[in-house]
């Protein structure tokens, strides 16, 4: 179940869930609906996030206080917003959160060291090519190979029709591929573990991939692009 909200001049907009129910943003303005029943089997992105949260979590419990207050100190350089897109001032413990999260994920490593943000390799080009005949799965991306000192995480949805132009919800992060590694990448085994069985001709799949610093956990914009797999 969902229904649209018009909002007036006190309440103008609402994120977020109450009991039961999800407020947020869809196509056609700001809905209310039914929280689903979560999934569970974790994917690859639930995995990370609930280990990463802990680990980093306890990491900065066993910090020194003066490695405390550095993270305080550049926390300011670190911007941030919210839901509404409005200007969040971060803590140093949200720095420390925000900057190991991939790096313990990627690596398993935690940085004590605050650091400021720095620029990022960032793919400026994708696509995507998927063959049934051929059983051929490619991802193509430039600049190429990824950087050093960056990793590329990979997304995928399932196959959905071709006449779909935005990505779909069930859009998941299935996977990383380290610094030096060229295109084009064949993503059907990750695929496989997704979705378990090959897309059909006919059908649209979507992919992302977004850099990842191994330096300082900057994450950059996830690029998307889609293929209609073909016979």
């Amino acid at each position: 179940m969902a229904a649209k909200i018009q909002y007036g001049a006190l309440v103008t907009e609402l994120k977020g869930k109450i009991g039961g129910t999800v407020f947020q943003s869809g196509r056609y303005g700001f809905q209310a609906r039914n929280k689903p029943a979560p999934n569970r089997t974790a994917s690859y992105n639930q995995s990370i996030v609930r280990g990463s949260i802990l680990a980093v979590s306890k990491a900065w419990r066993d910090l020194t206080e003066s490695e405390r207050l550095a993270f305080d100190a550049i926390a300011p350089s670190w911007p941030a917003v919210d839901a509404f897109g409005n200007a969040m001032l971060l803590t140093g413990y949200n720095v420390f959160c925000k900057t190991n999260f991939w790096n313990w994920a990627l690596s398993g490593a935690i940085n004590s060291t605050a650091s400021l943000p720095s620029a990022l390799w960032s793919p400026t080009s994708i696509s995507l090519s998927i063959a049934v005949g051929a059983a051929t799965f490619d991802l193509t991306f430039a600049p190429s190979p990824v950087d050093t000192s960056c990793e590329a995480i990979i997304y995928l949805s399932g196959q959905v029709s071709a006449g779909r132009t935005a990505p779909p919800s069930n859009m998941r992060g299935v996977g990383s591929y380290p610094a030096g590694t060229v295109t084009p990448i064949d993503l059907t085994s990750l695929y496989s573990a997704k979705s378990g069985t090959f897309p059909t001709a006919g059908n649209r799949v979507f992919v992302g991939v977004q850099a990842v610093s191994t330096v300082n956990g900057t994450a950059g914009p996830i690029m998307y692009a889609s293929t209609i797999v073909i016979p």
